[in-house]
C-alpha cells in the first residue's frame, strides 16, 4: 500500500475504522488501475463507509470533528475526476 496522509495504523483500536480506511485505500489503488464505472461506485461505497465510521468514531470520542472533517476532505479529494 503507498503512503497516504491518514493512514490506518493512525486510527488503530477505534472500532475498526483502521480496517475500514484499509478497504477504501485497497480499492482506490485498484480504481487507479482500472478506471471503470463499476469500481468508482466501489469506490464511492468504500468511501460511505469510511464516512460513517468516522462519525460514529467523533460521537465516541475517540477523535475531534475537525479531525473527520480533514480526514473526510482528504479522502473526497483523493478520487475526484
Amino acid at each position: 500500500m503507498k503512503k497516504y496522509k491518514y493512514m490506518p495504523e493512525d486510527f488503530k483500536d477505534m472500532g475498526g475504522l483502521d480496517e475500514d480506511l484499509h478497504a477504501f485505500y485497497c480499492m482506490l489503488e485498484q480504481y487507479e488501475i482500472e478506471k471503470t464505472p463499476g469500481n468508482r461506485g466501489f469506490l464511492r461505497n468504500q468511501y460511505e463507509t469510511v464516512f460513517y465510521s468516522l462519525k460514529h468514531r467523533v460521537l465516541e470520542g475517540f477523535i475531534d470533528a475537525q479531525v473527520w472533517d480533514d480526514v473526510n476532505e482528504y479522502l473526497g479529494g483523493l478520487f475526484d475526476d
